[in-house]
């Protein structure tokens, strides 16, 4: 992993790491369907009047068999396992149904993938998730290595966001 001329000694906990890697993998690729995953929202305070101003989307899974597993953990497994697409029109589609139950004044943000950004339909499947809710009030929060990693394409699909009124 670190490059050669290197040496380290058998760590056998390294063979449980991996095999829980293997494992969640594999049931994350069901989580959807089984109904695993859900969303919280915390809230966006207005720090001023200390008004709601929206609320941020973040996404749980609850194994079946180890309770509560963390983002961090099952978010680099989704990304490895190709799942990012499949997971993130899951977020998309539940973040805009619950927006279109808010009043008009409150947003709801979204975390994108880079994977995201860069898959094929992503604006016509945001499009249709978003149906019914006023795209002024859908934000989304990007990470810098989604622009690192293919400036070019994130950058369209962010200014495509942005002639959208998003």
């Amino acid at each position: 992993h670190q490059g050669g001329q290197r040496w380290r000694f058998f760590d056998p906990s390294l063979i449980e790491v991996e095999r829980r890697r293997g494992e969640l993998a594999a049931d994350l690729r069901h989580a959807i369907e089984r109904g695993e995953l859900r969303l919280e929202y915390q809230p966006q305070v207005d720090s001023a009047s200390f008004e709601i101003r929206g609320f941020e989307a973040l996404l749980r899974w609850l194994h079946p068999r180890h309770g509560e597993v963390r983002p961090a953990e099952f978010v680099a497994i989704a990304e490895s396992a190709g799942l990012m697409v499949p997971i993130g029109d899951w977020v998309l589609q539940e973040a805009c149904a619950q927006a279109r139950v808010w009043p008009s004044g409150v947003s709801v943000s979204i975390n994108v993938s880079a994977t995201q950004l860069a898959a094929p339909g992503f604006l016509e499947r945001l499009r249709s998730a978003a149906e019914g809710v006023e795209p002024r009030r859908i934000e989304f929060e990007v990470t810098e290595s989604a622009l690192a990693d293919d400036a070019g394409s994130a950058l369209a699909t962010l200014q495509a966001l942005r002639a959208g009124g998003y």
